[in-house]
């Protein structure tokens, strides 16, 4: 089905960042969302951002929404604003790994590094990532932490 196809391409264009199984019924029915996803689908960041950027749906009945958002963000570079959309992202639920996990690579692009390790380990607390997002998370908790000197800082 095209809507299988279009999560499959959202996954692998944008892996490990999204992960879009638990839609709001808010995002589902705003045609910008449905819109945006598609361009994501044909490989079209920018189309879906600027379908998404002017008059978001407010934060806390469209999370979904703004976390598509903060993912286009991310992954057109725009790290700082990804950074200050996950933050409210998690300000609402802090156990949402796939947040913690946009977060650390928005605040990696930011070149951040002991704020995405904290982000890093926050997401790989949670064990709800996908098996791949999972690894990747791992990865760069081993690749960050001697780097910044402050591994067990978190704790």
């Amino acid at each position: 089905s095209t809507s299988a196809l279009s999560e499959k391409s959202i996954a692998e264009q944008s892996a490990p960042i999204i992960k879009l199984e638990r839609k709001h019924p808010d995002a589902l029915n705003d045609e910008r969302y449905q819109l945006a996803r598609a361009a994501l689908a044909q490989n079209q960041p920018q189309r879906a951002y600027d379908l998404l950027r002017d008059n978001p749906p407010p934060l806390a009945s469209a999370t979904d929404f703004h976390a598509v958002l903060a993912a286009i963000e991310q992954q057109l570079g725009h790290y700082a604003d990804a950074s200050a959309r996950y933050q409210q992202l998690l300000s609402i639920d802090q156990n949402q790994a796939s947040w913690w996990l946009g977060l650390a690579l928005s605040r990696e692009g930011e070149q951040h590094s002991s704020d995405a390790l904290a982000a890093y380990q926050r997401a790989a607390t949670l064990n709800s990532l996908p098996d791949a997002a999972r690894q990747y998370v791992n990865a760069r908790i081993a690749a960050l932490g001697p780097v910044t000197g402050t591994v067990g800082a978190g704790q």
